[in-house]
């Protein structure tokens, strides 16, 4: 067994056998209504992974967390900025320990969440003005080149 797997199954072992991004609620867009073309498919997807929260550290739980495989390619298509935000969430809930409950450490959650919210609403808000410029300027493109082709055939 390779030290991910043992980290993975230490985490699972602490943390129950579920998404941290998931457990936490860390996804804005909900994939509850996506369709599956096999239940082989769903369960791949739903398969838990182990994240390296630093690529370049060591396969153990302080420096881990449990991802779905569909939520871990979520993950790696995010700003370096929201990813760094979420592996600072995953930190502060590793440290909340669920038989006692530290009001510090979730104040320090929450107050993560509330960050995470406002950066997530500020990428979504830039990805939505590049598409806009990018549909524009393909618009033009395309009138332009329309354009174009009547000047030749005149």
């Amino acid at each position: 067994m390779g030290s991910n797997a043992k980290a993975r199954n230490e985490l699972i072992k602490r943390y129950g056998d579920e998404c941290f991004i998931d457990k936490l609620k860390l996804r804005p867009d909900s994939k509850k209504h996506k369709r599956y073309k096999s239940k082989k498919e769903k369960k791949r997807s739903e398969k838990l992974t182990y994240h390296h929260e630093d690529p370049k550290g060591p396969s153990s739980v302080e420096n881990g967390a449990l991802l779905s495989n569909e939520n871990h390619q979520w993950f790696n298509k995010q700003s370096p900025k929201v990813q760094k935000k979420l592996n600072q969430i995953f930190d502060e809930y590793k440290k909340c320990d669920v038989n006692y409950v530290d009001s510090i450490n979730i104040e320090k959650y929450l107050n993560l969440r509330i960050e995470y919210s406002e950066i997530i609403a500020k990428e979504n808000k830039k990805i939505a003005i590049r598409k806009k410029v990018r549909d524009f300027f393909r618009s033009n493109d395309k009138k332009n080149s329309k354009y174009k082709d009547d000047d030749d055939e005149r």
